[in-house]
């Protein structure tokens, strides 16, 4: 039975779409799988505890002091939220990653190890940052356009530019989130 559990746990970890590393309360390494030696950039889970030996040394120096934070606190809770790190990789890239911890315990519940799991949000940064840079460009627009802009979302007006404030008789901070069409001069 232990070992059909230890076998059940070593499938699921491996087939993880997402890095999985568990160190001790100094931080050193005990075992990763094999997307966290893909992510980092190494050819096996062992390389790359080798290599690495501790989790803050593949952490930028500005999110070290956070991480050991948030490791204290996760000692403390159980688990940790979502928090967002980058990551130094082998080639010197870096990739920003959201970690999720939790403690593993040993007996009378002393914490012996943390678990986390290591998610590459790389994608949903650029995504985020287009999006963001879209929006620049639409209130920029928006905003030197003569033409009275605006948009209404749950019938509130959610924006407005000056030129359609102006035409409606109001400033833009009176409009945006407190009136409706109704309650203008459209």
């Amino acid at each position: 039975a232990i070992r059909e559990s230890q076998e059940r746990y070593h499938r699921l970890v491996e087939t993880s779409p997402d890095s999985i590393v568990m160190y001790d309360t100094n931080g050193d390494l005990i075992t990763v799988n094999q997307k966290t030696a893909d992510l980092y950039g190494v050819e096996s889970p062992e390389q790359f505890v080798t290599e690495v030996k501790n989790i803050l040394c593949i952490l930028p120096r500005d999110d070290r002091l956070k991480a050991v934070r948030s490791i204290r606190q996760t000692a403390v809770t159980g688990k940790s939220a979502n928090t967002e790190y980058s990551i130094m990789c082998k080639n010197g890239s870096v990739l920003p990653v959201e970690i999720n911890s939790s403690v593993v315990g040993g007996l009378e519940g002393k914490v012996t190890a943390f678990i986390s799991v290591v998610r590459d949000i790389t994608d949903r940064k650029q995504a985020e940052a287009a999006l963001y840079e879209s929006e620049s460009k639409f209130r920029d627009l928006a905003e030197k356009s003569i033409a009275g802009v605006y948009i209404i979302q749950d019938g509130i007006f959610q924006y407005v530019n000056r030129a359609a404030a102006s035409m409606m008789g109001y400033e833009t901070d009176e409009m945006i989130g407190k009136i409706t069409p109704m309650d203008t001069t459209l």
